[in-house]
């Protein structure tokens, strides 16, 4: 596989193409703070837009059929299978009510004409497609705020999406597609502490599953946001996900964890 450009530089490793393992995702930035201005509109309304890139590492391991396999593959071993993501987020406030949306799709291509992992016979090509999408939708209530600090409550619901396509080439079968998806409900919580006039501190943390899609899932995030003018700022962030989803001879236990990038654009 080529490599091309940094927008190849994403997520998802080689061996999760082997089966739709639960591997969970949702990402907040950090809001762009204006300098001596209240955040609010004047109709009372704050939106703000975040592309975001996550360069992450990904861990556990994967049961189907039978057959267990363990994953360990960090951010390097992750580049030269990823095509260009789409991953965003939108946060808006009203007064104290709050909404977080939140969607990644991260397709990923292998080609392989033998691997350790698809241990194949000679002359035997193989071409994977693994087409993750997720989407979380959240919303809350400002619980506190005061000397620069705010607690945000969260409760909302998490999809997932997730479709392996296999062409072995030659083969009588042609391509083997599989997906799955589910709904799994979270609730959560967010805290930000205003540390500069532009520099802002965000922390996250959500749980969900409890059997209704995937056992577990949890997602934590440690962010800081730069604002550069009152309308653009950007982000650093670091963040892990954890997902334990089990269904039929399906059971995947897998950790992402790895930094994030992102740029915010203050639409309200």
């Amino acid at each position: 596989m080529n490599r091309t450009t940094l927008m190849h530089m994403s997520r998802w490793g080689a061996l999760a193409l082997l089966t739709a393992a639960a591997l969970a995702s949702s990402m907040t930035s950090a809001l762009a703070a204006d300098v001596g201005d209240d955040t609010m509109s004047g109709n009372g309304w704050c939106l703000d837009a975040t592309a975001y890139l996550w360069l992450q590492g990904v861990n556990g391991n994967v049961t189907a059929l039978g057959l267990k396999i363990d994953i360990d593959a960090s951010p390097s071993d992750l580049m030269s299978y990823a095509q260009f993501p789409v991953q965003g987020v939108v946060s808006t406030q009203y007064r104290r009510w709050v909404g977080i949306a939140d969607g990644s799709w991260t397709p990923l291509t292998v080609n392989k004409s033998s691997s350790a992992v698809l241990p194949l016979p000679p002359g035997i090509a193989v071409q994977v497609k693994y087409s993750p999408v997720i989407a979380t939708a959240e919303a809350g209530y400002r619980i506190a705020e005061v000397d620069g600090y705010s607690v945000d409550g969260l409760a909302g619901a998490r999809f997932w999406y997730l479709d392996a396509k296999l062409t072995l080439t030659p083969s009588p079968f042609g391509t083997i597609d599989k997906s799955v998806y589910w709904f799994d409900p979270i609730v959560g919580a967010r805290f930000r502490k205003q540390l500069l006039p532009r520099l802002e501190a965000t922390a996250l943390g959500d749980v969900g599953g409890f059997g209704a899609g995937a056992q577990l899932d949890y997602q934590l995030v440690g962010a800081l946001g730069l604002a550069v003018t009152p309308r653009l700022g950007f982000d650093a962030a670091w963040r892990q996900t954890y997902a334990d989803y089990k269904q039929g001879q399906l059971h995947s236990k897998t950790t992402e964890s790895g930094l994030v990038a992102g740029v915010t654009w203050r639409i309200l």
